[in-house]
């Protein structure tokens, strides 16, 4: 655990540990593995727009299905990529872009 971490899981950790980064480091391991312990957890019939932004959800659709527009889509697909869909219109496929982070 690298000292002087301030912000994040890493500055969480240290907190609790009092600045002592054996102890971060094992606070660390100990949150991990109360978080996985039960193993993982699966989400069903969930839209894309739950877990992706604008611009993996088009990134998805173009590696892997071969979309190049919303009009290849049908209803369903539509629906299954943003969870509002149709009472919200989709993004503008030519607008979307990658963000800078």
């Amino acid at each position: 655990m690298p000292k002087g971490d301030t912000a994040g899981l890493g500055k969480y950790c240290l907190d609790k540990g009092k600045g002592d980064a054996e102890l971060a480091a094992k606070i660390m391991t100990d949150q991990i593995f109360n978080h996985w312990k039960d193993g993982p957890s699966y989400q069903f019939d969930s839209s894309l727009d739950k877990f992706m932004v604008d611009w993996d959800i088009k990134q998805f659709l173009t590696k892997h299905v071969g979309v190049t527009s919303w009009d290849d889509l049908n209803e369903d697909a539509k629906k299954a990529c943003y969870r509002n869909y149709p009472r919200q219109s989709l993004p503008d496929w030519d607008e979307i872009y990658q963000e800078s982070y």
